[in-house]
């Protein structure tokens, strides 16, 4: 029900980490004069260049338009070349099971 909703959220901050390396990249929009704003079912920008076969931890902050309560959100991701030479995107435990 939640995702069904037409929101939309500010963007407070966004980052890239790798398990065992740290934090790669990052980026806060607190400049309120250029507020960053999604809706649901959006994608968020990230000024990164994410490798293949790589599993990275993803996590933004946001507060939804309207309310003064933020909310944090993570995902673990890794991009997979099959066989065929398609991109595929893994997410959370699909992305940590390098077996796939």
């Amino acid at each position: 029900d939640f995702f069904k909703r037409n929101k939309q959220f500010n963007i407070i901050v966004t980052g890239v980490f790798q398990t065992g390396v740290g934090e790669l990249w990052s980026k806060d929009y607190l400049d309120l004069s250029k507020p960053y704003y999604v809706k649901t079912k959006e994608c968020l920008r990230f000024e990164y260049y994410f490798q293949n076969n790589i599993t990275y931890s993803i996590y933004f902050t946001t507060i939804e338009k309207g309310t003064d309560k933020n909310k944090h959100w993570h995902v673990d991701m890794r991009i997979k070349k099959t066989k065929d030479g398609a991109l595929q995107l893994l997410l959370d435990e699909h992305a940590r099971d390098v077996t796939q």
